[in-house]
């Protein structure tokens, strides 16, 4: 069986985030919302992101698309450093 959805995750989901005690804000875009998606003419399907609501920390990243395991790779990367998700929504990603 072949698929050309990629499934790629790194981080608590959101009920894990709330289990481990953090409020969360969970956010789900759409595909019609990334440049990446759209350059590859190719926005079918799903992203959820999990926010620390009090810091506003990116604790987790979901992804099923065809690019998802690309766009995973910032998603973590941002975790990693410590950033926000405005520090996220103020950069471009050419």
């Amino acid at each position: 069986m072949f698929a050309d959805h990629r499934l790629a995750s790194v981080g608590p989901t959101e009920a894990q985030a709330r289990a481990a005690g953090h409020a969360v804000r969970a956010s789900a875009p759409s595909p019609h919302d990334v440049p990446r998606a759209l350059a590859a003419r190719d926005t079918r399907g799903l992203i959820n992101l999990v926010a620390d609501v009090a810091n506003r920390k990116l604790l987790g990243a979901h992804i099923l698309a065809p690019e998802g395991a690309d766009g995973i790779q910032t998603a973590a990367m941002a975790i990693r450093g410590g950033l926000t998700i405005d520090d996220l929504s103020e950069t471009i990603f050419p």
